[in-house]
């Protein structure tokens, strides 16, 4: 790492902004888990949701956190959508280790809120993902590559400063998770995330091919990433970079800085 890297870490860490934005990660993720925990308990066999059921509500949750918290920290709720803006240059490596570790602890405290909360015969598996019983392992990992993929490409297609400005951005990424999850549910489960697929596991010890829910979205986010930035996008009005190769004129880097030379001036 170069020392202007270096020093840009620095100052995200002595940033206040930079702490907020980390538990605003916490406190989506949690929310999101609590959602998704909360619509698969067995309270009714015949109510039971269905997968679209599933899908739509899940998606309008993440849309509606996506609106709620993305001006704090951008409200990725998700390691592979972290790992994205890694590649991306629009967070460091620190600030993405730090949202990971925060997107996971989040899902872990929302499902076990939802386990406190709920009757014992109630709770079922916590809507866990795991490989349906005639899907071999190998074929669910390319679906949930695939369809991370899919998500991924939306988010930095509906955020790309290239283009027009999108007025919602949160509607496109809430209908792209309906879909993966839809795409995915009788392959995977549609999980996308793997901090959604953590927390239930870590709650109810369901540890069936966990690797492949972190081994496939982050390779189907790298694998969006890198065709979004090379070979689609519009390479037009090139985003300011400083000297540390990450790009300038991110509208939650100022902040970081009036943070500083704030608390310079309080020293």
């Amino acid at each position: 790492m170069t020392n202007s890297y270096c020093n840009r870490m620095k100052l995200e860490i002595a940033s206040k902004t930079f702490w907020r934005d980390i538990f605003a990660e916490f406190l989506a993720t949690f929310l999101l888990l609590a959602c998704i925990c909360a619509i698969s308990l067995n309270f009714e066999k015949d109510t039971k949701s269905t997968p679209l059921e599933c899908g739509l509500i899940v998606g309008l949750a993440v849309a509606f956190l996506v609106e709620s918290f993305g001006h704090l920290g951008g409200a990725h709720l998700n390691p592979a959508v972290t790992f994205s803006f890694v590649l991306f240059k629009n967070i460091t490596i620190l600030k993405g280790i730090c949202y990971t570790f925060s997107q996971c602890m989040g899902a872990v405290a929302g499902s076990f809120f939802i386990r406190f909360m709920t009757p014992i015969e109630k709770i079922g598996n916590l809507g866990a993902t795991v490989p349906a019983v005639d899907v071999p392992t190998w074929k669910a990992l390319i679906v949930e590559m695939w369809v991370t993929g899919q998500l991924v490409f939306v988010i930095l297609a509906s955020t790309d400063d290239h283009r027009r400005k999108v007025r919602m951005p949160a509607l496109p990424v809430g209908f792209s998770v309906t879909v993966g999850i839809l795409t995915g549910w009788n392959y995977s489960g549609g999980s996308l995330n793997p901090a959604r697929t953590l927390g239930p596991a870590v709650v109810r010890g369901i540890w069936e091919s966990h690797w492949i829910y972190w081994l496939g979205p982050i390779g189907g986010s790298g694998l969006a990433t890198v065709f979004y930035r090379f070979l689609l996008r519009k390479a037009v009005n090139t985003p300011e970079v400083d000297e540390s190769g990450m790009r300038s004129n991110i509208p939650e880097i100022e902040p970081l800085k009036r943070d500083l030379n704030k608390s310079e001036l309080d020293d």
